[in-house]
């Protein structure tokens, strides 16, 4: 266990097993782990249930070094506050990060996950409230991306591409995502929660653009969302409502740019749905006279 300021020295290797499930434990508000470039190896004789480091308490740090090999690499746990900085993932077959922690303020930034394909789950998953995840990259994540699921997280300047399903997947309400890249994902972004901005993000050759599934008072704006395999724009339920899609470039998609089954052929505005589409750059839609 770790609970106080440690730099590692040498690589590790860490056999995983039913008796030891954790390769290093890193404990705060003290704990904290410099891994000094070096990498934590696990040797485990499962892909799942098995964790490469468990951040528990409040106020802990890992930065500067890789993780290969661990199932759940990264398992933020405790009351919050936590930093995972300047961090490489290698090979996970659980989750890259997955922050449980059920309270506040975790900061994932400048990390780089690279999942087993199609045999792991999720690059970076945020349960907990007012969480950043920054300037990270995700690769051939075997489920989703980056997945939210706590409220007012801010998402921004990440790159993913590869995941079998959703770039970045949206649960949880007021969460800011902006200034994306999402790239040959099965889907683009998928958006559930309420209240949420999709602002500034590049969507590019998924295999749909953006959905929209019970998403009210979402703010999509100046997307560049283009060449994805089926909708650019895409309301999917008939509960995602209020929602205001405003100047996004939306060109290129097998299907429609812009679909809205809630609004009536005509856009008359006395009996439309109330989602708002103004100022969009798209050449077809349905119906036909969404702007």
């Amino acid at each position: 266990m770790i609970d106080s300021p440690t730099n590692l020295d040498q690589d590790l290797v860490c056999v995983l097993d039913e008796q030891n499930k954790v390769a290093l434990t890193v404990v705060g508000p003290s704990g904290r782990l410099n891994l000094g470039g070096y990498a934590i190896t696990c040797v485990t004789d499962q892909a799942f249930d098995r964790f490469g480091i468990l951040v528990e308490g409040a106020g802990a740090a890992i930065s500067g070094g890789m993780i290969s090999n661990c199932p759940d690499s990264i398992t933020v746990s405790g009351t919050g506050v936590h930093r995972v900085t300047d961090t490489e993932i290698v090979n996970f077959t659980g989750n890259g990060i997955i922050a449980t922690s059920d309270s506040n303020k975790n900061y994932i930034t400048r990390v780089t996950a690279t999942g087993a394909g199609p045999d792991s789950n999720d690059g970076i998953r945020i349960d907990g409230n007012y969480s950043t995840v920054a300037n990270c990259f995700i690769f051939n994540a075997g489920d989703r991306g980056i997945v939210i699921n706590g409220n007012h997280v801010n998402i921004y300047d990440n790159y993913v591409t590869g995941s079998i399903n959703e770039g970045i997947e949206i649960d949880g309400d007021f969460v800011t995502t902006k200034l994306n890249a999402i790239e040959n994902n099965g889907k683009g972004i998928g958006v559930s929660g309420n209240n949420n901005s999709v602002i500034e993000n590049t969507v590019i050759n998924n295999g749909s653009g953006l959905s929209f599934n019970n998403a009210d008072n979402g703010l999509i704006a100046k997307n560049e969302i283009l060449d994805n395999g089926s909708y650019g724009i895409q309301i999917v339920s008939i509960e995602a409502t209020n929602n205001k899609f405003i100047g996004n470039r939306v060109l290129g998609h097998t299907k429609f740019n812009l679909y809205d089954p809630l609004t009536t052929k005509d856009c008359n505005l006395s009996n439309r749905s109330p989602n708002i589409w103004a100022n969009n750059e798209s050449s077809s839609s349905s119906p036909g006279c969404l702007d």
